[in-house]
């Protein structure tokens, strides 16, 4: 029996904002997320994009991957969501999946960013590289 070629990914990190870091209302921020590309096919030529699948928390800006780049099975690639901080104070998660603009399928692990929209200005603005907290911070 042939198996059909699939996409598929697998988180292999993030980094820049750490699960439940403090933000100002519309305050900038991003998150980046390595992905392995664990299936059968290629990823080329703009057709993954990582999109927002669930959440309060909208995206500023996503990626695609560049016109000339190339991801074979088994290759690393980073996608990087820019986002803005609410006006309201509260607690947002909001979770993104890879998708194959080809076919239009999500596809790959779930990912997430989790923040919390400080009230006062309190607000931690300094930018964070790395944090073990994270669970998908652990490069691999």
């Amino acid at each position: 029996m042939n198996k059909e070629p699939v996409f598929s990914a697998q988180c292999a990190g993030a980094y820049d904002c750490p699960d439940r870091q403090v933000f100002q209302p519309n305050q900038h921020g991003s998150k980046t997320f390595l992905f392995r590309n664990n299936g059968t096919l290629t990823w080329a030529e703009s057709c993954v994009e990582i999109v927002r699948s669930g959440g309060d928390l909208l995206p500023r800006s996503t990626e695609r991957l560049s016109n000339r780049l190339k991801v074979e099975p088994g290759q690393i690639i980073q996608f990087t969501v820019k986002f803005q901080a609410p006006l309201k104070g509260d607690e947002y998660i909001s979770d993104y999946r890879l998708k194959d603009l080809l076919r239009g399928n999500f596809f790959g692990d779930r990912v997430w960013i989790h923040i919390i929209v400080s009230e006062s200005n309190e607000g931690n603005q300094t930018e964070h590289t790395f944090n073990n907290s994270d669970p998908y911070s652990a490069l691999i």
